[in-house]
């Protein structure tokens, strides 16, 4: 007997771009501020006068500038990092 199998087209996803590389950059940056300081991401929300959920999208990347200024600003980060973090947040492609 002829038994086909049934297959299935598995699709990669394509490869990260360069903006989006440097956005998990910055957010593994912001992420270890915050743990240097022992805050969780509540009380950064708090700080930052964020919601929870806007910090964690800072911390993984998926955040717009005024978000990311925000927790930069209220983790206390000097103001020529802030100014690094947020040039490598607008690398182009």
């Amino acid at each position: 007997m002829n038994r086909s199998v049934a297959t299935t087209s598995t699709k990669k996803a394509p490869p990260p771009t360069a903006k989006y590389r440097a956005a998990v950059t910055v957010g593994k940056k912001v992420k270890a501020y915050r743990l240097k300081q022992k805050l969780t991401l509540r009380e950064v929300a708090e700080r930052a006068k964020l919601s929870y959920e806007a910090v964690r999208l800072v911390e993984t990347g998926r955040s717009g500038f005024r978000a990311l200024t925000k927790v930069l600003q209220a983790l206390s980060v000097p103001k020529a990092a802030r100014n690094v973090l947020v040039s490598l947040y607008a690398v182009e492609v």
